[in-house]
This record gives structure tokens, sequence and C-alpha cells, in this order.
């Protein structure tokens, strides 16, 4: 098996990618250079909170480092990926968010209903 290119600012998504699957840290940081704002940007747009958009920003990458077999190169774009991946993390967030609020006012005594 080749070696995993070494990644640069320069080097495509696939070589980040196959970097990636090889645990070179640096390409991390390059593909968060290239991504972080696009991720970021997809998670605050839907959940209109910093800290949980910061969050989702960091699970996204993490989950990429972690299990880089979720991600098929032949089935689509790296950015299409992380999009995607990031969307389903805030919109997870969000069913249990309002899961937490509906349990929480279903537990609240009659009293509190005024």
């Amino acid at each position: 098996m080749d070696s995993p290119p070494v990644v640069h600012e320069q080097s495509t998504d696939l070589e980040i990618f196959l970097a990636i699957q090889a645990q070179q840290v640096k390409a991390l940081d390059v593909l968060y250079d290239r991504y972080g704002k696009l991720v970021y940007s997809t998670a605050i747009q839907i959940l209109s909170s910093v800290e949980e958009a910061e969050e989702v920003t960091q699970e996204a990458f993490l989950r990429l480092w972690q299990r880089s077999e979720i991600y098929q190169p032949q089935r689509g774009s790296l950015s299409g990926f992380l999009f995607t991946l990031t969307r389903s993390i805030a919109i997870d967030r969000l069913r249990s968010r309002k899961s937490g609020q509906k349990s929480f006012s279903a537990s609240k005594p009659s009293w509190m209903a005024y």
C-alpha cells in the first residue's frame, strides 16, 4: 500500500482524506482550515446557538477523524459530506432539545401551567 501524501494547504480533498485515514494530524488541521467556516455556519444557522454550533463543529470533525470509513469519496465531495454530517448532528441536537422541553413541560405540576 502506498503511504498517504504529506498534506499542505494546496492538497486536494482526496489527499487530505487519505492522510486523515492514516491519522495525520496535519490533515485534520488543513481540513478544518478549509471547511471549518462551512461546518460552523451550517450549525449556527440550524441551532441559533454559538455554544452548540461550536460543539457540533467539533463533533463533525472528530467523527470523521475517529471513523473515517463513514466518508466514501466515490459517493460525493468531502465538503458535501461535511455539510450533510453537520446538518444531521445539528438536527439531532434540535430534536433532543425539543424532546427535553416536552418532558419538562409534561412533568410540570398543573399549578405551573399559569
